[in-house]
């Protein structure tokens, strides 16, 4: 008994060891046997349509994700970096795979207005600041190059140019790199002068606010800071020992530690204020 409770189904082979299927001692076991075949049945099938509505739904949001970063480019006053990466890894693939460059042109022409070309090269120059010398950023900028320099080349350009021109992307990508950076550098430095100058001026203005506040026999009437007995003022105070050092003579590395200090609002600031580039 003990052998036949748990050995309800004995298969039968032929001659030719071929598997002929369970047979079984009474109908309830076959039936219950089919009741759990048809139950796998509906489970597997129930997964399959949730795998496949689930990866429709992820292609509807990365297709919906990449038309609203492009939307953005093209529409908002400041565009988002995500957009010039979304522009960039379209054009990277037309580099590494010619025949595909000229339909993505034809469907999408306007990735070849001057102002998307400016988009890409102002996020360029962010990314090869000195203040950002992780190598994925300079990676990340180099593709940004090569987006830049394809829009260049191939705007208005028939199909046969724009292939012959895509297919020597290489070294005018490298030449293009090479004046970014410089462009960067240039960039950099103008920020460096306008913190300089601004921060000339907030010290003029807390200076001219201190002799207003001076008393009635020309003493001051509160002092923030003492040192030694001693009132500092303005620029001592914000350097006590003395060590504050002009940014216009600073070397790149070192005016790069100071935007590094900088917040980033006032990082963005600056450099919008002096790249001069905005969407219309």
């Amino acid at each position: 008994m003990f052998a036949l409770h748990f050995c309800k189904s004995v298969r039968v082979y032929d001659a030719g060891s071929r598997k002929l299927g369970p047979v079984y001692k009474d109908d309830s076991d076959a039936e219950r046997a089919s009741t759990i075949l048809s139950t796998k049945q509906t489970l597997t099938g129930r997964d399959s349509c949730k795998e496949k509505k689930r990866k429709h739904n992820t292609q509807n949001t990365m297709c919906s994700t990449s038309n609203s970063l492009q939307a953005n480019g093209r529409h908002s006053g400041k565009s988002p970096m995500a957009s010039s990466s979304t522009l960039a890894r379209q054009f990277v693939r037309c580099y590494w795979q010619p025949s595909r460059g000229f339909p993505l042109l034809k469907k999408h022409p306007h990735l070849c207005d001057e102002q998307t070309r400016l988009l890409l090269e102002r996020d360029a120059c962010r990314l090869l600041l000195p203040a950002c010398p992780e190598e994925r950023d300079q990676s990340r900028a180099f593709s940004i190059i090569c987006a830049a320099a394809l829009l260049e080349m191939c705007a208005g350009r028939p199909a046969r140019e724009v292939r012959r021109r895509v297919a020597g992307l290489a070294g005018t990508c490298e030449r293009t790199r090479e004046e970014h950076l410089r462009r960067a550098r240039d960039i950099f430095a103008r920020i460096m002068r306008v913190c300089a100058a601004e921060r000339k001026a907030r010290a003029r203005t807390a200076q001219q606010a201190a002799e207003r506040a001076r008393g009635r026999h020309g003493r001051r009437v509160r002092v923030k800071f003492h040192r030694g007995g001693v009132a500092l003022n303005y620029e001592q105070q914000r350097d006590p020992d003395r060590t504050t050092t002009p940014l216009e003579t600073m070397s790149l590395e070192e005016a790069s530690e100071a935007l590094r200090g900088m917040s980033l609002e006032d990082r963005e600031a600056a450099l919008d204020r002096m790249t001069q580039v905005r969407l219309k």
